[in-house]
């Protein structure tokens, strides 16, 4: 049997083999095609294994035990203005798999244990031979952000009353990010790459559902921040070639999330509705990272600021039982973006609100399920000049003007066994 140290490392090494994709929500959730098709709901309905990271609640919907494993890979263009202030710079076509496995066993009668691993954000891009790189003539080069967190988690939902549930989850960070970027060290323009990767302390995630009636379930989620520490190294290229080992540290933020779902025409449609709140501005404000002092030429710390805001996401989603065994989804998905005018960078969701829309259907024989989901969301923002001074420069330049814009799409296959 495969060890959870193993299961967390085969999933970082699928999600870095991407060409950095871009999504329009740092935090995607694709966890479980049936949620992502009816609008990436599921809070108060969805009682797959992968409730443990939607709400672990829900868990103790499944009779016995079961498994479930999901693939979305998502397709990724994006656009910023790296060749100076109004460019227009469109990135390489991303690719990456997004992949999640969950398992649940019953080990009481009122009580069901679950535990998973799971890719939970995924940001960045890839910007080959940029011309007149920063507005500067005759400049060329590459710029390449990927970025990818995830956990593995162990959990349990326990029935306390007939219509109330409860469920805990114990998660464990982890996170990978690479970089080839063209970095300001003084005066100079220089080619840097960087590549970190760690795990960090757990954090948790309780869960609530209130079956209130027959046709009416509500629930609610608060998930704590968790921080990974990270360690890699990072050089210089060019006239400067340079090497330190390097350290930071990235953290998910606290989520706290409502949501209900509505069974109409004898159980057969679902119509849910949720809330999310993602508190990033008290998470992650900048990232330091901390060299080790061997190369006098590098700066002992050096910052890439985020100047991240809170962030809100609203979903819609349907599900329609047309026979026992064959399912019909669809959903819509508006949500804000963490990334303020002042933090907006070429790799990250553009400033303002992303629109999502998804369908889907499943399929079901007996102990086994099939979950199948299509989804595209689209954002862009304008971001005008700026009266900082600071603006749009740095180690990594942030907020410089133009327009950002971020189209991607994305493909989920889930199998589910339930025994």
């Amino acid at each position: 049997m495969s060890r959870p140290s193993d299961i967390v490392a085969l999933i970082a090494l699928l999600t870095a083999l991407v060409s950095s994709p871009a999504s329009a929500n740092i935090e995607p959730s694709s966890y479980d095609a049936k949620s992502i098709a009816a609008g990436t709901t599921g809070m108060a309905y969805l009682d797959n294994p992968s409730a443990l990271a939607i709400n672990p609640a829900n868990l103790v919907g499944i009779d016995r035990g079961g498994m479930s494993v999901n693939l979305t890979p998502v397709f990724t263009v994006s656009q910023a203005p790296l060749s100076g202030p109004n460019s227009e710079v469109r990135s390489d076509l991303g690719f990456g798999p997004i992949p999640s496995l969950f398992g649940a066993v019953r080990v009481a009668d009122r009580v069901v244990f679950g535990f998973g691993a799971y890719a939970l954000g995924l940001f960045g891009a890839k910007y080959s031979n940029v011309q007149d790189l920063y507005g500067q003539p005759g400049a060329t080069g590459d710029f390449e952000v990927t970025f990818v967190s995830g956990e593995a988690a162990v959990g349990v939902g326990i029935k306390v009353t007939p219509s109330f549930d409860l469920g805990v989850t114990l998660r464990v960070p982890f996170a990978w990010q690479r970089a080839k970027i063209p970095a300001e060290l003084g005066m100079l323009i220089v080619p840097t790459s960087a590549t970190l990767g760690g795990a960090g302390w757990p954090g948790g995630r309780i869960g609530l559902t209130w079956r209130a009636t027959h046709m009416l379930a509500l629930s609610l989620m608060y998930r704590t921040v968790a921080t990974s520490r990270l360690s890699g190294d990072l050089s210089t290229e060019g006239l400067l070639e340079l090497s330190s080992s390097v350290t930071a540290r990235f953290s998910t933020p606290h989520v706290l999330s409502g949501g209900l779902a509505f069974s109409l025409v004898n159980d057969a449609l679902t119509v849910a509705s949720e809330l999310h709140v993602i508190f990033y501005e008290a998470s992650n404000e900048k990232q330091t990272l901390t060299l080790d002092g061997s190369e006098p030429l590098l700066p002992e710390t050096a910052d890439i600021l985020f100047l991240w805001q809170n962030a809100f996401s609203l979903r819609f989603g349907v599900d329609y039982q047309i026979t026992r065994r064959f399912a019909v989804r669809g959903g819509y998905v508006p949500s804000s973006s963490a990334t303020t005018d002042a933090g907006a960078q070429p790799v990250v969701p553009p400033p303002g609100w992303s629109h999502s829309f998804s369908t889907g259907f499943g399929a079901s024989w007996k102990s086994f399920a099939v979950d199948f989901a299509l989804q595209a969301a689209f954002a862009n923002a304008h971001v005008g000049p700026s009266t900082d001074p600071n603006a749009c420069s740095g180690f990594v330049r942030i907020g410089c003007e133009g327009d950002y814009k971020t189209v991607n799409g994305s493909v989920s296959l889930q199998f589910v066994y339930r025994r």
